[in-house]
């Protein structure tokens, strides 16, 4: 029973993750990343993965678990830069951090994501 009930909530959360991927409509990139947090936030934020997308208006980050949901515009990211840590939390290769000035405050949020040269390209 459990079994059915666990593969009912899976597919259930899959169909969810794809209606709301598909609400961005056409994509310039993206890729599966492991969300390592806004900096915002704080460092007591748990990883994530999920898909970055990419699209003409923004930059947006889809978490399955927890289910979480960032959105940057294009507009307001001031650069990129790559790094091993990023708060308090290191990886052994680099992470993508994107920065960004919304409503006049600087945030900063960084991704492990599999080709970080090219999001760098299209962010820049």
């Amino acid at each position: 029973m459990l079994v059915i009930v666990g593969a009912f909530r899976l597919r259930r959360m899959r169909s969810a993750y794809k209606e709301q991927f598909e609400q961005f409509g056409e994509v310039e990139l993206s890729g599966q990343a492991n969300f390592f947090g806004q900096a915002s936030s704080g460092k007591n934020q748990v990883r994530g993965i999920g898909t970055l997308l990419l699209t003409q208006t923004e930059l947006v980050f889809l978490q399955l678990v927890p289910v979480r949901e960032a959105r940057i515009p294009r507009s307001a990211i001031t650069t990129t830069r790559t790094t091993r840590h990023f708060l308090g939390k290191t990886q052994g290769r680099d992470l993508l951090v994107v920065m960004w000035n919304a409503n006049g405050i600087d945030d900063a949020a960084a991704f492990d994501v599999a080709d970080i040269e090219s999001w760098r390209t299209k962010l820049s």
